[in-house]
């Protein structure tokens, strides 16, 4: 736990120190370009709806540099005609500190519409959060160091060299408040996927806060391999059992770089993670953009394709990696 902690409290601590001496990027396992597609199942429902994840660029953002990463989320098409929804989360991590700088979740659901959104000032460890549907409300925020935003969480806790029996704490910003979040982690466990079986780590988000308490049956799979990919993740909730899990992986390098086992894929080979804590970057606490209420309009992105190969007792699986996702979002 003390090993991970460590690099943990140095960020916070170095926080207020950005912009003293040479600046240093966390080293990550993902990079701009990686995109991940998620089969959601729901209850009886094989699969309800799909989720895809990318990290679309790295570019100049809040004086500093970030990730901008993008989520979004919609049900299938026998689904929708039951149920109009729509979800699209964002959030720009920090390269120098991996603390968010913003972080919003616009969601349609039926005739509502909604836009969340929340602007980190860390190094002042304060949050501006507001809610604009047809009127706008705003809230002022303290957080506490290292504070992240439910989607930088994910990448945050990919970006951590945690062991199986491991437990630590990491403070998430959701919906105007401030929730602590304790992650447990659990024995490897092979995780069957449409990519094959991997090797996974097992963590436990164990949530308590003002208003909620962790969901029944919340655990998520990070793979072993050097990617460290969310694999999969299950959650009990009051409308029935949803589970996600990775189907498809482009960009980033080769998937999977290790198979159940321990067996290595050809062609990747596996770069170690630092554990050593870099120099942090505060956010910049520029004002967040009047925003119009959004619209939409299609866009399709295209993707690049790639096939990998695990081998296991003899057995040979392909796991082809092709992907194209669909994003709808058009805002002024």
């Amino acid at each position: 736990m003390k090993r991970v902690l460590l690099p943990l409290l140095c960020l916070a601590a170095l926080a207020p120190l950005a912009g003293q001496g040479s600046k240093k990027e966390m080293p990550v396992p993902f990079k701009a370009g990686e995109t991940l597609v998620y089969d959601i199942g729901w209850s009886s429902f094989v699969t309800a709806g799909t989720a895809t994840v990318s990290v679309k660029e790295k570019k100049p953002s809040y004086g500093s540099t970030a990730y901008y990463i993008v989520a979004e989320g919609r049900p299938t098409t026998l689904l929708s005609k039951m149920y109009t929804l729509y979800y699209k989360a964002d959030t720009l991590l920090d390269a120098y500190s991996l603390l968010p700088q913003r972080g919003s979740l616009y969601s349609e659901e039926g005739s509502r519409h909604r836009m969340k959104t929340t602007v980190f000032n860390q190094s002042a460890k304060k949050a501006s959060y507001e809610v604009q549907t047809r009127t706008l409300v705003k809230k002022d925020l303290t957080v506490p160091g290292f504070t992240q935003d439910a989607l930088s969480a994910i990448y945050v806790l990919r970006s951590i060299p945690f062991k199986a029996g491991e437990k630590f704490n990491m403070p998430v910003s959701d919906n105007g408040n401030v929730y602590r979040v304790q992650m447990q982690v659990g024995a490897s466990e092979p995780i069957k996927t449409p990519l094959g079986t991997i090797n996974a780590l097992r963590v436990v988000p164990v949530i308590t806060g003002p208003d909620k308490t962790s969901p029944r049956g919340l655990a998520l799979w990070i793979s072993e391999d050097a990617r460290r990919l969310p694999l999969k993740m299950e959650a009990q909730l009051l409308v029935g059992k949803f589970t996600i899990t990775l189907r498809q992986v482009t960009g980033g390098g080769t998937f999977p770089a290790r198979c159940a086992g321990g067996m290595t894929a050809g062609g990747f080979t596996p770069s170690s993670i630092s554990r050593s804590p870099a120099a942090a970057v505060a956010a910049s606490s520029t004002p967040i953009r009047a925003r119009p209420k959004p619209t939409f309009s299609a866009a399709t992105v295209a993707t690049t394709s790639g096939t990998s190969t695990c081998r296991r007792r003899g057995r040979r699986k392909d796991a082809s990696t092709t992907a194209s996702s669909t994003a709808a979002m058009r805002r002024s």
